[in-house]
C-alpha cells in the first residue's frame, strides 16, 4: 500500500492510515515524489499506475496459469 503525506518543517510525518492497518506494526519506507513534466503521456501512466495499485489492494484470489487454462476449457465447452 502506498500513502502519499507532506512532511512539515519541524520534519513530522503526518498521515491518515486506513482502518485495516491500524494497531498493526508496519514497515514505513520514504522516498521523495519524483517530478515529472505535466504532459499528457506521464500524467496517463500515472492514472495507469494507480488504478493498477488499486487492483492490486483488491486482493482477488490468485490462479495459476494451469488453473486459468482449466476453466477456460471448461467454459468452451460447456457453449
Amino acid at each position: 500500500m502506498r500513502l502519499q503525506t507532506q512532511i512539515n518543517e519541524q520534519g513530522m510525518l503526518t498521515v491518515p492510515v486506513p482502518q485495516s492497518l491500524r494497531g498493526k506494526q508496519v514497515t514505513i519506507l520514504i522516498t521523495p515524489t519524483p517530478r515529472y513534466e505535466d504532459t499528457s503521456a506521464v500524467t496517463a501512466w500515472q492514472r495507469t499506475r494507480q488504478i493498477l495499485r488499486q487492483t492490486h489492494e483488491l486482493e482477488l484470489p490468485r490462479k495459476s496459469h494451469e488453473e486459468i487454462i482449466s476453466e477456460l476449457r471448461a467454459f468452451r465447452e460447456s457453449e
